[in-house]
This record gives C-alpha cells, structure tokens and sequence, in this order.
C-alpha cells in the first residue's frame, strides 16, 4: 500500500494519494459495470474537491441507471462529458452560486450608443 506524503502541495487541494483514494473507486465502478474507466478521470477528480467519495459513487451509479441504454460495452470516454455534468449538477446543489439575493431587482442593461434607423435602400429610395 502507497503510504500517505507527509508534505501537502499547498497549490493543490489534494495530494496525489488523496486523488488515487478517489480514483480507485470510481474506476472500480467501471469496471464492474464492464466498461474501461474514462482517460481523463484523473483529470476531471481535480475538479471534484467539493464532493466526498460516497456522493461522488452515488452521482455516478445515478447516472448508470439513467442512461443505462448508452452503456453496453467498451471505453466511456464517448459519454464522459454527461457524467462530468451530473457531478457538477451535484457540486451546485451543495454549494449554490450566489450572485445577488432572490429580492434584488436585476440590474437594467445600458444602452450602448443611439439608436440608429436602417440606411435607406439606394434601389427603391425607401427604408428596410
């Protein structure tokens, strides 16, 4: 077994031995569905720091059964975008973006310049 780094990379939120403790299951979900696990998911469990392990597995299995029809056999790269999006769905629910409060009125859009009128049609003499 990989033994833990001592010192934290303080640019990353995860060590890699955190990474490969959220990998390895993932990949393992996969497989036992007899699919190749995605190229980069690596990659994307970068982006998954919000999430723990479990709701990460659950997201997954969701959209397993959902979307259990595109999932026949072979590599998952092809959908992997779809299952990048429910994690991010997930990441929303938990931590919503919050812009402005629900009274705030919207801001009113300004007026870049004066409104213009279409040139005149040089063959007919008239407007557009």
């Amino acid at each position: 077994m990989r033994k833990p780094p001592d010192d934290h990379n303080a640019e990353n939120a995860k060590s890699d031995y955190e990474l490969d403790q959220l990998v390895g299951p993932v990949g393992n979900l996969y497989t036992r569905k007899g699919l190749s696990p995605p190229f980069f998911l690596r990659d994307a469990a970068r982006e998954w720091l919000g999430l723990s392990q479990d709701e990460i597995v659950a997201v997954i299995e969701k959209h397993f059964r959902d979307y259990r029809h595109l999932y026949i056999a072979g590599a998952d790269d092809q959908h992997f975008h779809m299952v990048r999006s429910a994690i991010a769905k997930a990441l929303e629910a938990k931590y919503p973006a919050r812009a402005r409060a629900d009274d705030e009125p919207m801001p009113r859009l300004k007026r870049m310049g004066p409104i213009r009128k279409n040139p005149p049609c040089e063959r007919r003499g008239r407007y557009l």
